[in-house]
């Protein structure tokens, strides 16, 4: 009996567990810099993620906004994504690519080691632009 109840408490644990890490949303916003204001074409950025990871994905999504009243500067620009981290042996290197605002980005954890960086490069074609980078969503899941 004691060890009928000590195997379900084992049970029991375990699926809390399972549960309680299914349960998190993933959102890292709150634990990285996530807003760089005032940039103007070629400006840089990056976001560290922190090791360990317990998810091998992380989706990210900016959201580009107009300091000028007047001009189109959100729809042409563009952010340049370059994922960068140590990883382990025949694990593919992460893929860099471009997104507009409000677009999202999936970038490939798997094999991390150590901390992960992403940098991005702002493209305004128009060099009167200065716009507003924020993160508005940087998600870790499976």
């Amino acid at each position: 009996m004691i060890v009928l109840s000590l195997g379900s408490i084992v049970i029991s644990v375990y699926l809390g567990v399972l549960l309680f890490r299914d349960g998190l949303d993933g959102d890292i916003r709150a634990s990285i810099k996530n807003e760089w204001p005032s940039m103007a074409d070629g400006s840089t950025g990056n976001i560290r993620i922190p090791a360990p990871f317990d998810w091998d994905n992380l989706t990210l999504r900016f959201a580009l906004k107009n300091n000028s009243a007047v001009g189109n500067c959100v729809t042409p620009a563009e952010l340049e994504i370059n994922p960068f981290f140590d990883q382990e042996e025949g694990v593919p290197a992460p893929v860099a690519g471009r997104i507009r605002s409000n677009e999202t980005m999936n970038i490939s954890l798997r094999g991390a080691l150590g901390e992960a960086t992403v940098y991005f490069i702002l493209h305004v074609p128009d060099p009167e632009c200065v716009l507003d980078v924020r993160l508005a969503e940087a998600r870790l899941s499976d």
